[in-house]
């Protein structure tokens, strides 16, 4: 496994201006060879506008494409035949699993086998951000068979900050936490290695051989737990998360989700949340769900006692639709 190409999959919603700020940022990394792929998860604004205006605008050599997305396909609109940025406006928001894999799918299109940088567009990087990452992998690849790497994520607000390292899981009460969260850097930086459970979904690394073989993301789960379930059929298949120290993100956390406010969850976070948290056990902790609805319901009575009666309707509506939800029994298709 070399330095091979990377595409790097970034997924809008109505988030133009973080897409293109984190797009810039890339554009002045080291890594040699990659290319951007934007896809647009059918905005409700008038960001693909704003993304084409904005493309027009760049130097020739940062040359740039534009497809449509629709049924597996990719129908190409304009654009150059060799990008650094491609385009792709999605057919429909089928989610974040699904506006990812429409990303993964265009990059297995390609030749050869290459790394796929899942990253969420909120993000700034650093320079060295990909390359450490890349010579991480790769290194790790030598040692264990690895399957995917992360890295440690700031706070874009305060890089002063931690906002995840990675993620640990107890799966028998369903309670996940981020090791090293709003810890000073410094401090979180002299905490003992642990297990890696899950990978943040804000940045993820992985290579075009290792989602052939286990298949893309679960498109089960319309928000919330597509890493979790990733994790699970990484492991199963034998492989190893790994997590990047010396790779580093700023990260804008939740804009697109609670619409950058800082006055907590939004009901439409709770119900997803929920959603696909029982979607999730149903897949794979069948045997834990009475523990699991345990501790739902006391997530419940914090909402009552602290009045948010909007996130309680929506606790509770994404729970019973997790509930009731058959989950795919195949991942879908390359």
């Amino acid at each position: 496994m070399d330095m091979d190409k990377v595409y790097i999959v970034l997924l809008n919603y109505n988030a133009w201006q973080d897409t293109v700020a984190c797009i810039q940022s890339i554009l002045k990394q080291s890594y040699a060879q990659y290319e951007i792929v934007v896809v647009d998860n059918m905005s409700t604004n008038d960001s693909r506008t704003q993304l084409i205006t904005w493309a027009r605008q760049l130097p020739a050599a940062q040359g740039w494409q534009l497809l449509q997305y629709n049924h597996l396909q990719f129908d190409t609109i304009t654009g150059n035949p060799q990008p650094v940025i491609s385009f792709i406006w999605s057919d429909k928001n089928g989610g974040f699993a699904y506006g990812n894999n429409i990303g993964m799918r265009y990059s297995l299109q390609q030749t050869g086998p290459h790394f796929i940088w899942l990253l969420n567009n909120d993000t700034v990087v650093f320079e060295d951000t990909l390359t450490n990452m890349v010579r991480f992998f790769i290194q790790q690849q030598a040692v264990q068979k690895t399957g995917m790497a992360g890295c440690l994520q700031l706070y874009y607000h305060d890089p002063s900050q931690v906002q995840i390292m990675y993620g640990r899981y107890n799966y028998r009460f369903g309670l996940a936490s981020e090791y090293g969260a709003r810890m000073p850097l410094q401090q979180a930086q002299q905490l003992p290695d642990v297990p890696v459970d899950y990978l943040s979904g804000a940045c993820m690394l992985t290579h075009s051989s290792v989602i052939e073989r286990i298949g893309l993301m679960s498109e089960d789960y319309f928000l919330f737990f597509e890493e979790l379930d990733l994790a699970v059929r990484l492991k199963n298949a034998g492989y190893a998360l790994v997590y990047c120290k010396d790779a580093r993100i700023l990260h804008k956390h939740g804009v697109s989700i609670n619409g950058g406010t800082t006055s907590g969850t939004r009901p439409f976070a709770d119900y997803h949340h929920f959603r696909s948290e029982y979607i999730f056990v149903r897949k794979y902790y069948r045997r834990y769900i009475l523990f699991y609805l345990l501790v739902t319901g006391m997530q419940l009575t914090n909402r009552l006692i602290r009045g948010r009666f909007s996130n309680l309707k929506a606790l509770v509506k994404g729970t019973m639709d997790g509930l009731r939800y058959t989950p795919q029994k195949k991942e879908q298709a390359l």
